[in-house]
């Protein structure tokens, strides 16, 4: 693997990783009840029903899934 495609790996993961850490310390500051009217499930899973993780996860996947197709068949040098 090349230098750049190490990098623009390490910087996926870093705003990824970033973003994951601060959705987690928003709702860890919310006080009371926030879950009015929620399906009994989402309230027992809060972290894998949540649509922000999901989100943070698919576009990762995305990520790494174009980098990869880019290197295979168009032969971009990273």
């Amino acid at each position: 693997m090349n230098g750049i495609f190490m990098t623009l790996l390490a910087i996926a993961f870093v705003t990824i990783l970033a973003g994951l850490i601060l959705s987690l310390r928003i709702r860890s500051r919310q006080k009371g009840e926030i879950d009015h009217g929620v399906n009994q499930k989402i309230k027992e899973n809060p972290i894998m029903l949540n649509p922000i993780i999901w989100s943070y996860v698919l576009f990762a996947a995305l990520i790494i899934m174009l980098l990869w197709f880019f290197k295979q068949y168009y032969q971009v040098p990273f």
